[in-house]
This record gives C-alpha cells, sequence and structure tokens, in this order.
C-alpha cells in the first residue's frame, strides 16, 4: 500500500530541508529564519529595537521568535505530511484522506 517508503521520507526531508520558515519577536527585534526540519540558519538582531545589553530583554525576544520559528515549521511539516499521504492513497480511497485532516 505504501511503496517506496524509504524514497517518500527521503523526499520529505529534501522539501523541508528547502522550504524556509521565519520567527518574529516583538516589533521584529529578532528575527529568526530556519528550514521546516526545523534547523535554524540564522538570526537577526535589531539593535535598535532590543537592549543587547539587557539579558532578559534579548532572552524575551529571542524565545518568542525561535518559538513563532518551530510553529511555522510544524505547520509546514503537517501540511507537506498530509499531501504525501494523499498521494499515497489508492485511486478510489481519496476521500479517506479527509481522515487525516484533508
Amino acid at each position: 500500500m505504501f511503496p517506496n517508503l524509504e524514497e517518500q521520507q527521503k523526499m520529505m526531508q529534501e522539501k523541508l530541508s528547502a522550504q524556509e520558515v521565519l520567527g518574529r519577536s516583538a516589533n521584529d527585534a529578532i528575527i529568526v529564519m530556519a528550514n521546516a526540519i526545523p534547523e535554524i540558519k540564522s538570526i537577526t538582531i535589531d539593535r535598535t529595537k532590543v537592549n543587547v545589553n539587557e539579558a532578559e530583554e534579548l532572552e524575551d525576544h529571542l524565545i518568542l521568535a525561535l518559538n513563532e520559528t518551530i510553529l511555522q515549521a510544524q505547520a509546514v511539516q503537517a501540511k507537506l505530511s498530509q499531501e504525501l499521504i494523499s498521494e499515497m492513497l489508492p485511486p478510489g480511497l481519496g476521500s479517506l484522506k479527509n481522515l487525516f485532516g484533508g
């Protein structure tokens, strides 16, 4: 029923790796760029919007941005997983994809 499962998993990882997601803290003080695996690719800190000498403020902004990035990555993972399951269903079972949120 699930042909080439290893190939499908590899393709999924490649898609997740190529999909960019962004997380932002309040006022865009910190922007985190990652892929949907999620792997952090960059962190940008706008020093005009956050005092980098105040550890607690910087940590709060960083936590917000990282959590937002993780949520964005999870949303992409769910969407791509749903698409993959839908593609893997045999013809005539298309209505079953609704069981997976389709």
